[in-house]
């Protein structure tokens, strides 16, 4: 495994600070600024594993390098820490060839396991760590029952994305197996977590304002799972 990261910010300091973090995985980082040539320049120079390009501005501008990295050296992982949640800019940072799209502010830690989780190859395993992080970072509460049963239906699901095709009263059973409880207990649990989520704005975050009533279930199964997907750019891992 090459052990050379490039992180591209504009800010010295910063770059120094993720630098020092990374070392302890035993990783060699080179700093650049973000711009288009600096970027193209340090990857010529040298053979990197991964880059992590800070975007800060216009999506556009973002994509067209991240684009340019890809088609020059496509062996690189592209992590992208970005200063917004927005699935949308996402989608177009992930068509560009985004490997990871991580939301500021993040800790040094989540960097660290971002950039070794890309560079090693991202199992199931590694990935469905992150689902009550990912829920709770949009304010879904993790004291309720329904918190857990959302979680295990994301995992079931990024697994085997035909369950979303599928009935849902079959994954409430999946659920209840699981967490041996009676499946009613499921629905009714997973419902007043779905009203909860839209009375915070909860979910209405995570689609990015695509819901503004009370999403079902189902809804809320579906939009969690595809904001999660979106993020880290994951369906079908195993």
């Amino acid at each position: 495994m090459k052990k050379n990261i490039l992180i591209a910010n504009d800010s010295p300091a910063l770059g120094r600070l993720i630098a020092k973090w990374l070392k302890k995985e035993r990783l060699r980082c080179v700093c650049s600024s973000s711009l288009p040539d600096s970027v193209k320049k340090a990857c010529a120079e040298t053979d990197f594993s991964a880059v992590i390009l800070f975007h800060y501005s216009e999506c556009s501008h973002t994509c067209e390098i991240i684009a340019e990295i890809k088609r020059e050296y496509p062996e690189i992982k592209v992590i992208v820490a970005d200063l917004t949640a927005d699935n949308s800019q996402h989608r177009k940072l992930f068509s560009a060839g985004a490997d990871r799209c991580l939301v500021m502010p993040f800790s040094l830690g989540r960097i660290s396991v971002a950039v070794t989780e890309s560079i090693k190859g991202c199992g199931y395993d590694d990935v469905i760590t992150m689902i009550p992080e990912f829920l709770a970072s949009y304010g879904f509460q993790r004291n309720l029952d329904g918190f857990d049963y959302l979680a295990y239906a994301m995992e079931l699901c990024i697994l085997s994305p035909s369950k979303l095709t599928g009935i849902v009263a079959g994954l409430y059973h999946e659920i209840a197996d699981h967490f041996s409880t009676d499946w009613t207990r499921v629905e009714r649990s997973m419902r007043n977590l779905a009203n909860k989520a839209e009375i915070s704005g909860a979910f209405r975050r995570m689609t990015d304002g695509l819901f503004s009533d009370k999403p079902t279930n189902y809804e809320m199964i579906c939009g969690a799972c595809d904001a999660f997907a979106l993020r880290y750019n994951v369906y079908g891992i195993r």
